[in-house]
């Protein structure tokens, strides 16, 4: 309970206006087409194949950082592209592997969410959309970034930020709750 009073009394609300103050002029249009996109992407995966989707990039997270055979891939691949690249590369081929499993299991009957609202679906697409960013973030070096997006590199490439997205994906589920009638 000390630790959570002191990580509270820490937080910097000031970061986060500094953050929303880089989304100035043709900014505010790029927050609204990634919004838009968000939007678009939540109402066409919906909400069970989000939510499995969910699950299978932190599955994925997990078995990329583990993976002991990183330096064996790298000389199969013969290639001299930065390790960041070969390990965004693996992190969504296990995505996509796992992805595929989890769908077509029985897990994804257990996962079903029911009836949810249009928001709670939204907010679990933006959430899983930022976390995979943030990840594919954390393993690309920052020369690879577009130069619009430096800004936004600090927010989302760090470690603290890969498990700031970690934990608020898990925080917002209890939430999910299906709708009574």
């Amino acid at each position: 309970m000390k630790q959570l009073q002191n990580f509270l009394t820490r937080f910097d609300l000031g970061n986060l206006q500094g953050f929303l103050d880089i989304f100035t002029g043709p900014q505010q249009l790029f927050l609204l087409l990634v919004l838009l996109l968000i939007f678009l992407y939540g109402m066409s995966v919906g909400k069970t194949r989000a939510l499995v989707s969910l699950l299978g990039i932190y599955v994925a997270y997990m078995l990329t950082v583990m993976f002991p055979y990183f330096d064996w891939l790298k000389t199969i691949l013969k290639t001299n592209t930065h390790p960041g690249i070969v390990q965004t590369g693996l992190f969504l081929g296990i995505y996509m592997l796992v992805f595929f499993v989890l769908n077509h299991s029985s897990l994804k009957g257990r996962l079903s969410m029911g009836e949810m609202s249009l928001t709670q679906v939204l907010l679990v697409s933006l959430f899983q959309i930022g976390f995979l960013m943030s990840i594919i973030a954390s393993f690309l070096p920052r020369e690879l970034a577009p130069a619009n997006a430096q800004q936004l590199y600090p927010y989302i490439s760090t470690p603290k930020a890969v498990f700031f997205w970690a934990v608020a994906s898990v925080v917002i589920l209890p939430f999910m709750k299906p709708r009574r009638e």
